[in-house]
């Protein structure tokens, strides 16, 4: 497995972290295939510039797909957040 942080920097060997755990987005590479990124609710609300109430809004009105990672970990996948702002366009 293959993390991926903000900084470019990456690890074949496992999770390293270093700096502000909100701020790594990690990227799993299973086989070479397609990157699924995850972000957390605080950097999506940052990307769109909205409120994390505004994101709890569009995931109960069923526009904005949440992955449940732990029972209190929440992440939104790059792919579906690039949809919805193409979608924008």
């Amino acid at each position: 497995m293959m993390v991926r942080f903000l900084n470019g920097a990456d690890s074949s060997r496992g999770l390293v972290c270093s700096g502000n755990l909100e701020r790594i987005i990690m990227t799993y590479i299973p086989n070479k295939q397609s990157e699924p990124v995850l972000l957390s609710r605080a950097q999506l609300a940052e990307r769109w510039s909205c409120s994390i109430e505004t994101l709890k809004r569009r995931e109960s009105a069923g526009t904005l797909k949440r992955v449940l990672i732990g029972p209190r970990v929440i992440r939104y996948r790059m792919n579906d957040i690039l949809n919805l702002e193409g979608s924008k366009a």
